[in-house]
C-alpha cells in the first residue's frame, strides 16, 4: 500500500525521536570503548579539537591565553588563521566565555561572521554555549544576527528561545534578527550532542523567551502555536492578549495543540478565547512546525512511546487492521504531505484524557464528529476501552457512526475491550 512514497515529516520526526533514544542508550553502554577507539580512519576535523591544534594562536585563544593571543598577533599572525581542522582562535575562543579574547580578535579583524569547524556560526555557538557577553561583541562588530551556519536549521534567536535565553533573544532582536525566525527543529541531533554548558531550560524560561520575542514583533499567532505546543501557558496568554487568534492556520490548531499535549488548563484559556471546539488539523510540515513539538512531547510523554497513541486516527488503524502500518493507510486515504481533520475532541479521547475531554464537551464539541477516515470519537474510546468515558460521550449525544475504518464494537472486541463491546453493540455501534 505504501509504494515508494517518502515519508511524512510527521513519521520523521517520530523516527528521529527513536533515534535519539537509541543513540542516548548506544552512548551509556559503548562510552567506554569510544573514548578507547583508535581515532585512524575519523575524518580530520574529527580528530583533534581546539587545544589539540597546530596553530599556537588557536591553542591560546581556546585557552583564554590573552597575551599569548597578544603576541601571536604582533608577530603577524592573521586573526582569522585556522589550522587543518579549519579551527579559528575565534571560534574557539567563543564558546569557552573568554570575552577579552575575542575583543581582542575582533579589533584585530577577525569576521565576526566566521563559521565553527562543526559548521556553526560563531554567534550560533555563542548562543548554543550560552556566553551572552560573547554574543554581545559579535553583534556589536556587525554580525550577521541570522547567520545560521553552513549545515545548521536553527537559527540563533530559534535556539535562544529553545534553551530559554532571553538575554540571548534580546541582544538577537536589538540587532535585527527576523522575530519570526524563532521556530527550531523539534529535534536538532547536532544541537542535541553538545558539549554546552547550557543548563536543561524549564517551561518558565522558554515562555519568558517567546514573550521577548512577541515583544519584538513576532506574529502572535506564530507564538500562540508553539507557546501551547511547549506547555507555556504564560506566552500563550501574551499571545493572546496581543491579539493572536486562536483558530489562525498559522498557529497550527492550538486548541489540538492543547489535546496532543492533554493540557486541559490551555485547553481552557484557548476556549475562553473563542477558539473553535471541533476546528483540528494535522498538518504536515516542516519538522520546525508546532505540531511536531506537541506529537514528539507526546510521544516522549508516554509509557512505552508507541507513536500511535499521540495519533487517534492510526491508533485506531492500528486496531481495526494491524497488518497494515497505520500512517501508510492515513496517506494512501489523504495523500502525502497534505492536511487532514483531527477534532480536539478525538485527540483527547485517544489519549485517553477524560478531563480534557468534558472540557471539550462542555464547550459545545460535537461527539459524533467524524475526522478522516471517518474515524470518530466512538471509535477511539473503543481502542482505548475507557468505559467512563464511553458513558460521557453516550450522555453527550454520541450515535452509531455509519463509516470509519471497522464498526467501534468489533474494534473494542479486538482489543479485548469486552465491556466497552458490549455496550457498543448496545448503542448500535
Amino acid at each position: 500500500m505504501s509504494g515508494d512514497r517518502s515519508p511524512s515529516p510527521w513519521r520523521l520526526a517520530l523516527i528521529a525521536l527513536g533515534a535519539l533514544v537509541g543513540l542516548i542508550v548506544t552512548v551509556v553502554v559503548a562510552g567506554a570503548l569510544i573514548f578507547s577507539a583508535t581515532l585512524d580512519g575519523l575524518e580530520p576535523s574529527l580528530k583533534a579539537g581546539c587545544a589539540d591544534s597546530d596553530e599556537a594562536i588557536v591553542v591560546a585563544a581556546a585557552d583564554g591565553d590573552l597575551d599569548a593571543v597578544r603576541d601571536e598577533l604582533d608577530d603577524g599572525v592573521e586573526a582569522d588563521r585556522t589550522d587543518r581542522h579549519d579551527n579559528s582562535a575565534l571560534a574557539c575562543a567563543g564558546p569557552a566565555g573568554h570575552v577579552e579574547v575575542v575583543e581582542v580578535l575582533l579589533d584585530a579583524g577577525a569576521d565576526p561572521d566566521t563559521v565553527a569547524r562543526d559548521h556553526d556560526s560563531v554567534v550560533a555557538d555563542a548562543v548554543a554555549f550560552c556566553q551572552p557577553e560573547v554574543l554581545r561583541r559579535l553583534l556589536d562588530a556587525g554580525a550577521d544576527p541570522n547567520r545560521t551556519g553552513v549545515d545548521a536549521t536553527a537559527s540563533p534567536l530559534g535556539d535562544a528561545v529553545r534553551r530559554g535565553r532571553t538575554d540571548a533573544a534580546l541582544l538577537l532582536l536589538d540587532a535585527g534578527a527576523d522575530p519570526n525566525g524563532f521556530p527550531a527543529p523539534a529535534i536538532d541531533l547536532a544541537a542535541t550532542e553538545s558539549t554546552s554548558p547550557c543548563p536543561e531550560p524549564t517551561v518558565e524560561q522558554q515562555a519568558e523567551a517567546l514573550v521577548a520575542v512577541l515583544a519584538g514583533g513576532a506574529d502572535p499567532a506564530l507564538v500562540l502555536g508553539h507557546a501551547v505546543a511547549g506547555g507555556a501557558d504564560a506566552a500563550a496568554t501574551a499571545a493572546l492578549d496581543a491579539g493572536a487568534d486562536p483558530d489562525d492556520p498559522q498557529a497550527g490548531s492550538p486548541l489540538l495543540l492543547a489535546a496532543i499535549r492533554r493540557d486541559t488548563g490551555l485547553a481552557e484559556l484557548l476556549l475562553a478565547a473563542g477558539a473553535e471546539p471541533d476546528a483540528g488539523e494535522r498538518v504536515p510540515g516542516e519538522l520546525e512546525d508546532a505540531g511536531a513539538f506537541a506529537v514528539l512531547r507526546c510521544v516522549a510523554a508516554a509509557d512505552d512511546q508507541d507513536t500511535t497513541g499521540c495519533n487517534p486516527i492510526a491508533q485506531v488503524l492500528a486496531v481495526a487492521d494491524p497488518s497494515t502500518d497505520p500512517y501508510d493507510a492515513i496517506t494512501e486515504e489523504v495523500g502525502p504531505d497534505t492536511a487532514y481533520p483531527v477534532s480536539p475532541l478525538l485527540q483527547a479521547v485517544g489519549n485517553d484524557d477524560p478531563r480534557t475531554a468534558q472540557v471539550l464537551i462542555d464547550a459545545g464539541a460535537d461527539p459524533n464528529q467524524a475526522s478522516a477516515l471517518g474515524v470518530t470519537p466512538l471509535h477511539a474510546v473503543a481502542a482505548t476501552g475507557d468505559a467512563a468515558l464511553l458513558d460521557a460521550l453516550i450522555d453527550t449525544g454520541a450515535t452509531a457512526p455509519t463509516g470509519g475504518p471497522a464498526r467501534p464494537s468489533a474494534i473494542a472486541a479486538d482489543a479485548g475491550h469486552d465491556e466497552v463491546a458490549d455496550r457498543l453493540r448496545e448503542l448500535g455501534a
